[in-house]
């Protein structure tokens, strides 16, 4: 957690802020030491990979396709399994300017892309699958602030976080024009990484703080009492096995693992030390293998249990595609 390396665009603000507001302590924390992990033992030990989960070996056929983001400008298409000598399908580049998330909207039949750049105005963009070289958004949704992450939760809400010290969340399906169904203000910003257990406690990190709410809240602010562990230097993305929540620290240049019960005081443990520069993004496999977008690296597939090596590295190409990677997730 010593170092950090310099990004494109608003990536450049993105580490300078990470780094000046790690640890922070200016701004009071909600309660320390959570009050409430009776529940929190099982909200992660109840999660399963996401159902968007896919492959990255010919034994698991749960996914046809694996999506990433490029910070530059691209939604990229692989055909799975991936290898180290995978190469897009597809390279969209139409209507994108920084995006840095990408998920399989619930149902199967769409993709929801996060471009929180500010110059052509942050937007969510809502892609029909199977994604072509001749694609184009179906819908457009303009933000109010530049998003970085999302998520959904088990109602198909979808939550948004990034710069700035409130989430979003908004009913689907999304249209032009619409505004936000709740805003919650969190204690700190900027928040770069936010997932939904099954449990639909959301976790949400940034800037040395990993908050945990639980929802659905009428709230407008964070809950008193609710979980902040501040182990975790520059938290950019967050996801869930059976037993363990596993948070991306770009800083650290590695991902945390932090087992259930998750509390304040939880000690992660680093992993994938040797192998990642840049991790954000996180996204698990159906057969258990940890796929980080890493935006020096590019797409980085760390083998279970350990996540210490990797069977498949889609290297990052200076001016090419698979660059600046922010973004990863698998679907149809």
């Amino acid at each position: 957690m010593k170092s950090t390396v310099g990004l494109i665009g608003v990536g450049v603000a993105l580490t300078a802020l990470l780094v000046q507001c790690v640890g922070d302590s200016s701004i009071p924390d909600s309660g320390g030491v959570d009050a409430t992990t009776d529940t929190i033992a099982t909200d992660v030990a109840n999660d399963v990979p996401p159902t968007d989960a896919g492959s990255d070996s010919d034994a698991d056929t749960a996914s046809k396709h694996a999506y990433a983001a490029n910070f530059n400008g691209a939604l990229l298409v692989f055909d799975m399994p991936l290898t180290s000598t995978s190469q897009p399908t597809v390279v969209l580049t139409s209507n994108f300017t920084q995006p840095s998330d990408i998920e399989i909207i619930p149902g199967g039949l769409q993709l929801l892309v996060v471009d929180g750049a500010a110059g052509n105005g942050p937007k969510l963009f809502v892609f029909d699958l199977p994604i072509t070289q001749t694609s184009a958004p179906k819908t457009a949704v303009a933000l109010d602030f530049q998003a970085i992450d999302g998520t959904f939760d088990n109602e198909g809400n979808l939550w948004v976080a990034g710069f700035g010290n409130k989430i979003e969340k908004f009913t689907m399906p999304l249209s032009s024009g619409q505004q936000p169904a709740q805003t919650v203000v969190m204690p700190t910003g900027p928040l770069f990484g936010i997932n939904v257990t099954n449990s639909d406690d959301l976790f949400v990190g940034g800037n040395g703080h990993l908050y945990r709410l639980a929802l659905p809240s009428d709230a407008g602010v964070y809950p008193d009492g609710g979980l902040d562990n501040q182990k975790i230097a520059a938290p950019t993305g967050i996801a869930f096995t059976n037993s363990a929540l596993f948070i991306s620290d770009l800083s650290g240049k590695a991902v945390d693992d932090l087992p259930a019960p998750i509390q304040s005081t939880t000690q992660p443990t680093q992993v994938g030390l040797t192998v990642l520069n840049q991790p954000t993004r996180l996204r698990f496999t159906s057969n258990g293998t940890l796929g980080v977008a890493d935006g020096v690296r590019g797409i980085v597939m760390l083998d279970a249990p350990a996540f210490a090596t990797a069977n498949v590295i889609v290297p990052a190409v200076d001016g090419g595609p698979v660059t600046n990677i922010r973004g990863i997730c698998f679907g149809p």
